[in-house]
């Protein structure tokens, strides 16, 4: 149901923010209506996912942060 939600939002033309809130929505809407889910697992979930994508987004600043420092010092000139 979410890929379904997300693929007509998609093609309706909404903004992709509000596409991937929308898919959230129903996912969570699934997760608790139909599994049974309990809402401490999925906070847990919800939890650790944003660890783990402020991770990926600190290794990605970092690497953007490292190029900008070679670019400025002129080193990757040198390794050219």
């Amino acid at each position: 149901a979410p890929i379904i939600v997300l693929a007509l939002l998609l093609v309706v033309g909404l903004k992709i923010h509000w596409v991937a809130l929308a898919a959230f929505a129903v996912t969570i809407l699934v997760s608790t209506l139909h599994w049974h889910s309990p809402v401490e697992a999925l906070l847990d979930v919800i939890a650790k996912s944003a660890m783990i994508s402020f991770d990926i987004l600190l290794i990605v600043f970092g690497a953007v942060v490292f190029l900008r420092y070679l670019q400025e010092s002129g080193a990757i000139g040198t390794l050219q």
